[in-house]
């Protein structure tokens, strides 16, 4: 039985993101975007945001290593196919958290967008002092979440500047109760379940700002 697989689609919803469309919306709005901004979706994956994003009247690009969309490139976002400075907004939804070098995935953030880009995060949460250990070891297999705080300080530490961070625990209890009657569950997915609901697993998001001022014109 695929229980890890199950465990995952329960983590990262059909989009392959946290939260599904609804929190990649949230995070859209609360970058506040001029229409015909130009977009970066790191670890695309089927694409859905970039949907989103040309529904919203973006230039969207995503990058992924086995992309599956007509609008991404293939790439490693910690070594970006990109031009430095040209992008206006940069997206990891539920991507950080699985690169073998955060810092350098940031790096690069900071290497494409121009003077006052914004980056747009959005990632699972995990309470590891808190979380039960068979919890703990579950994420693992599947990603290195971590605290709302470690991402942000991950964020400023990578020189962008960090305008907001949410814990979205109310995307996590709505994902629980969109699947509760759609997967079998495993005692693993069981355990999930209960972790979110305890508040010790959930998804959250940061909005950072590369400092500078945008160019004219």
């Amino acid at each position: 039985m695929d229980y890890a697989g199950r465990a995952a689609r329960w983590l990262l919803g059909a989009t392959d993101h946290p939260g599904g469309r609804a929190l990649s919306a949230h995070l859209l709005d609360l970058l506040e975007l001029p229409v015909g901004s130009l977009v970066a979706d790191l670890a695309c994956g089927g694409g859905a945001t970039l949907d989103l994003l040309a529904s919203r009247g973006h230039l969207a690009v995503g990058v992924d290593l086995h992309p599956r969309h007509p609008r991404a490139v293939v790439g490693d976002a910690q070594r970006l196919p990109l031009a430095g400075a040209t992008f206006d907004a940069v997206l990891l939804e539920c991507s950080l958290s699985t690169f073998h070098s955060p810092s350098d995935a940031l790096a690069e953030v900071v290497r494409v967008l121009r003077p006052g880009g914004v980056l747009g995060l959005t990632d699972v949460l995990l309470d590891r002092s808190g979380a039960p250990a068979e919890v703990v070891a579950t994420v693992d297999r599947l990603t290195r979440a971590r605290g709302l705080d470690d991402y942000a300080d991950e964020v400023r530490a990578a020189g962008l500047e960090v305008l907001d961070q949410q814990d979205r625990a109310v995307d996590s209890l709505a994902l629980l109760a969109r699947l509760r009657h759609r997967l079998p569950l495993s005692t693993q997915v069981r355990r999930c379940q209960q972790a979110a609901r305890d508040g010790l697993l959930g998804y959250g998001l940061v909005v950072a700002r590369r400092p500078g001022q945008p160019r004219q014109g």
